[in-house]
């Protein structure tokens, strides 16, 4: 269950902001979800593993960024690609 949602703010970002598309919401056992628009695009384990759920366009591709960025996951393209997850395996 979700206990807190709070809009993504550009820290890292040029940005000046993301106008509302990016929310994170954080659930009880301190996982955070990323949903840009109405898609929730990338997740943080509470075990602080990153999940990123596809590809998208720039702008969410941007709202990923950041949201690594803000969780200490500095090293964008090698974290990525490492804990890319393909959600249309079965």
């Amino acid at each position: 269950m979700t206990e807190d949602v709070y809009e993504l703010k550009p820290i890292y970002s040029k940005r000046k902001s993301f106008y509302g598309k990016a929310l994170v919401l954080v659930k009880n056992d301190g996982s955070k979800s990323l949903k840009s628009y109405n898609t929730i695009v990338a997740h943080i384990t509470k075990d602080n593993n990153l999940e990123v759920y596809g590809q998208y366009s720039p702008t969410t591709g941007s709202h990923i960024n950041e949201f690594m960025k803000q969780n200490r996951f500095l090293d964008i393209q090698n974290k990525y690609t490492k804990y890319f997850v393909d959600i249309t395996e079965e």
